[in-house]
């Protein structure tokens, strides 16, 4: 599964990656994993499974 986004790169220090396996309207997140700035997108090989819906949160991170 690889996940990809776009952003503009002002003030962007890196990604959080997060994923639920969830179905109702409160997914509860767990951090997949941390990258750098430059990065956009990502290959998520940890524990898929088939036939499993997954949802995917990526949140910008800065240092102010």
């Amino acid at each position: 599964m690889t996940i990809g986004w776009t952003h503009d790169g002002k003030d962007v220090t890196g990604f959080r990656i997060e994923r639920s396996v969830d179905s109702g309207a409160q997914k509860t997140f767990q951090l997949v994993k941390t990258v750098g700035k430059t990065e956009n997108n990502y290959a998520d090989t940890q524990s898929i499974t088939a036939s499993t819906t997954y949802w995917y949160r990526v949140t910008a991170l800065n240092d102010t």
